[in-house]
């Protein structure tokens, strides 16, 4: 079974890296009107709609079995996606070929902790289990780079 998010704001186009993708059947708005990202790389940029109304982001969690088996058909929409890790991800035998091919396909590959408990927990309530959390984050993004790029 695919998860899947579907993500919409007013606020601007979200974006974690500087790439640009243009989805099959979308007009193209002129290039002088394209938001140019700022900030550091791996920062969050808000960038402006590029003279379109809103956006759909299409994100799948935990890089499950089934993100693998569907690739070749999520891949035939046309649509960029992105993909969250968590840092158990490597319990899946030989998925990094699939993932691999999705991040040179032009998706996103993202990060996560592994368990939610705390998400209504904000400030000094975090305590300990913030850096349990930021332990996560720090183990699934070095599986990313480390394996692609």
């Amino acid at each position: 079974m695919l998860v899947l998010a579907v993500l919409v704001s007013t606020q601007g186009v979200f974006s974690m890296n500087n790439s640009k993708t243009t989805l099959s059947g979308l007009p193209t708005p002129p290039s002088k009107n394209i938001a140019k990202p700022s900030g550091e790389p791996g920062n969050l940029v808000v960038l402006d709609w590029a003279g379109f109304k809103s956006a759909v982001t299409y994100t799948y969690d935990d890089a499950q079995p089934s993100h693998i088996a569907h690739y070749d058909a999520l891949q035939a929409t046309g649509v960029r996606m992105t993909f969250y890790f968590s840092s158990n991800v490597n319990w899946i035998p030989n998925s990094d070929t699939v993932w691999s091919q999705a991040v040179k396909d032009g998706h996103e590959i993202g990060n996560h902790t592994v368990s939610h408990p705390y998400a209504n927990l904000t400030g000094s309530c975090f305590g300990k289990p913030l850096a349990t959390l930021d332990a996560e984050i720090d183990e699934c993004t070095k599986y990313i780079t480390e394996r692609f790029g």
